[in-house]
């Protein structure tokens, strides 16, 4: 006979998850109203963010950690490709010793471009013998396409008008794009704008190819690298988080309103976000799964990629570092293989780079002068940071520069005029609250690779970008933690829906969950367009270039536009040369000095007058006869410039005979 055993009533869901789960909320509680209130108490606030980090931090310890692959794991086979691989090298440093001296474009660019084939060959050769066959997910499709379709709408709609401010950097970057296309013969090995290698203008230099010397040429391709940044954080967080925080990761980038400035302007400020996360990205897969093609593509996308914006060249730095610490928890038989393919990823990235390496033996302060001029350590930052605060103590500058760029997440405004957001701090409030909650939950184990990586790139380039350069926080300097933020958002909502899923009943887990997602993303994207959208890029103006090159455009063919009392501010202006790209414009300094050896044509003479050159009015009038003189309003201001139309010149009256 059977025996009955009572049952006794058990919860269906364990105490500890509602426990877990009433941490969390009370952590987006506590961040949440210290975020509502940072503006007007940015102190109290900031024990609010502790105190919601800590809760969060306690609720993650109480989370358990899914077990890690125990997947064995094949050491990469070079068999057949170190040949290869050695001519590639041999082809790139004699490119760099034929740049080095002096040797003519053609044989450099044709020696490098060999170099580089026959990685590529190499990269070609290690995937097709590791490729594992596996095709994407319908599910990863249609993330892809939504992200597509998401970032084609918010980083292409009225790319050309949309912002309307063309900033004096981006219009230099067109005119570097402009001239690296008609130099002849066509050099990448030298310098531009600001001592930057060629390569960094040569995607906007495709599109002023494709589209003209316009607003359209010269953003298009930083609406294809943003949507290209998003897809690489997409894909990078489902392979190694999961296809939810994958999905997240991008949401939260594609809105983000710094990245849709940064994705819908000129800028090479761009190129280090998406470099990071994709160097990154092939890091994390060459160390995961020891692919050799992995680790050739970092190496390729390394040396490539550091020839670009300034804060690139901190990418190699932060993967020297990550990859010795990852090397110390590292399994003791996959030590030999993992060190071999950081040795394949920096031999390719100093080949890649080999040609300006030999460009820079011969011209050395290039490299660096552009690097010493930001950092707050030169004499020349010590007095302009010293006028700023009001103090010649570095120690001071420093805490009060630490305090700016730690506080730029949520709090302290972007002090460049390149995106010069106000008010508020890179995010807005919905992820700027779990951005603080990602990074408790990150620091309840820090020691994970994943976790250890994620805090690294994002607060080493924070201090050195930020802490420790001029101007903190100039937020194009720290773009390259935008990707790496972002999946610290995803990654706390990805803890929070899991906990919900943990703790509900399974049916209202399946309704609740997904609201709370759709909601959370929902707002998200409403605060981001209405900020960029509606109350940034329609009114954010900071001089009026973009009216003078208009005008100069509406009346100046086949005419010269002259400059007449530009002190501080000149036609020569990257954002004035380049809309008016192909019209014939010229600054005047000093007007009697030019008047001693040149006469102006009224006939095709045209004027811009700024108003500290007012006074020259009159001398400029007896040099040219009568002006038509219109003041313009920018802005506010009513008189912005004037603009002079030489009148023609009546004949004299007939003399009238003597009675």
């Amino acid at each position: 006979m059977n025996q009955h055993v009572p049952s006794s009533p058990t919860p269906s869901t364990p105490p500890r998850s509602w426990v877990t789960l009433l941490l969390k909320l009370a952590a987006v509680g506590a961040a949440g109203t210290a975020q509502a209130y940072v503006s007007a108490q940015p102190w109290p606030s900031v024990a609010g963010f502790a105190f919601g980090g800590l809760l969060f931090l306690v609720a993650e310890l109480r989370t358990p950690v899914p077990a890690g692959s125990s997947e064995q794991r094949q050491p990469p086979k070079f068999k057949g490709l170190w040949t290869l691989l050695a001519v590639g090298c041999a082809l790139s440093l004699a490119a760099g010793i034929l740049v080095y001296r002096g040797a003519q474009p053609a044989l450099t660019h044709s020696t490098w471009l060999l170099g580089l084939l026959c990685f590529g060959g190499c990269t070609l050769w290690s995937w097709c013998r590791s490729r594992s066959g596996r095709r994407p997910s319908p599910r990863s499709l249609a993330a892809v396409l939504l992200l597509l379709l998401l970032a084609g709408g918010l980083f292409g709609w009225r790319v050309s008008s949309i912002p309307l401010e063309v900033h004096g950097d981006e219009g230099e970057e067109g005119m570097d794009a402009v001239e690296l296309l008609a130099e002849t013969p066509f050099n990448l090995f030298t310098v531009g704008w600001y001592w930057l290698p060629r390569l960094h203008v040569l995607r906007q230099a495709v599109g002023l190819k494709l589209f003209g010397v316009n607003l359209l040429g010269l953003r298009s391709s930083s609406v294809v690298l943003g949507a290209v940044g998003v897809l690489l954080v997409f894909a990078f967080g489902a392979q190694f988080w999961g296809f939810e925080v994958g999905l997240l990761a991008g949401l939260v980038l594609v809105s983000a309103r710094f990245f849709i400035h940064l994705s819908r302007t000129g800028f090479e400020y761009l190129d280090t976000p998406v470099l990071s996360v994709l160097v990154v990205w092939l890091a994390c897969w060459a160390w995961r799964d020891l692919r050799l093609d992995a680790a050739l593509l970092c190496g390729l996308a390394l040396g490539l990629g550091i020839q670009t914006y300034y804060a690139s060249r901190l990418v190699p730095v932060l993967l020297t570092v990550t990859w010795g610490l990852w090397l110390t928890g590292s399994e003791r038989r996959l030590q030999p293989a993992r060190v071999t393919l950081f040795v394949v990823i920096a031999v390719v990235a100093l080949a890649t780079v080999a040609p300006m390496a030999g460009y820079f033996c011969r011209r050395p302060s290039d490299l660096w002068w552009r690097t010493l001029e930001t950092s707050a350590f030169t004499q020349s930052a010590l007095t302009h940071l010293s006028y700023g605060y009001g103090t010649r103590n570095l120690n001071y500058i420093l805490l009060v520069q630490l305090q700016h760029a730690v506080t730029l997440f949520n709090y302290t405004s972007d002090s460049s005029l390149q995106y010069g957001y106000r008010p508020g701090g890179l995010f807005e409030p919905v992820t700027a609250t779990l951005f603080v909650l990602g990074f408790a939950g990150t620091c309840a184990r820090p020691l994970r690779n994943r976790n250890l990586m994620l805090l690294l790139w994002i607060v080493v380039p924070v201090i050195v970008g930020g802490a420790l350069t001029i101007d903190t926080p100039f937020y194009p300097r720290i773009g390259g933690v935008v990707p790496f933020a972002a999946l610290m958002v995803a990654l706390a909502l990805r803890s929070l829906l899991g906990s919900l899923r943990a703790t509900l009943p399974s049916r209202a887990a399946h309704i609740a969950a997904p609201l709370v997602g759709v909601g959370v993303c929902g707002l998200i994207f409403a605060h981001n367009i209405q900020d960029y959208f509606f109350d940034y890029a329609p009114r954010h103006r900071h001089g009026p270039g973009v009216e003078i090159a208009a005008w100069v455009r509406a009346h100046g063919a086949g005419k010269t536009t002259y400059m007449v009392g530009g002190k501080g501010f000149y036609i020569r202006h990257g954002t004035i040369r380049f809309l008016s790209y192909g019209f014939a414009i010229e600054d005047i300094g000093d007007l009697d000095g030019y008047l001693r050896g040149n006469r102006f044509d009224p006939a095709t003479s045209l004027f811009i007058i700024m108003p500290q050159g007012k006074e020259l009015i009159p001398k400029l009038q007896s040099a040219v006869g009568p002006l038509d003189i219109q003041p313009q309003r920018f802005r506010n201001d009513p008189a912005a410039f004037y603009t002079a139309v030489p009148l023609p010149r009546r004949p004299p009256a007939p003399a009238t005979a003597e009675p």
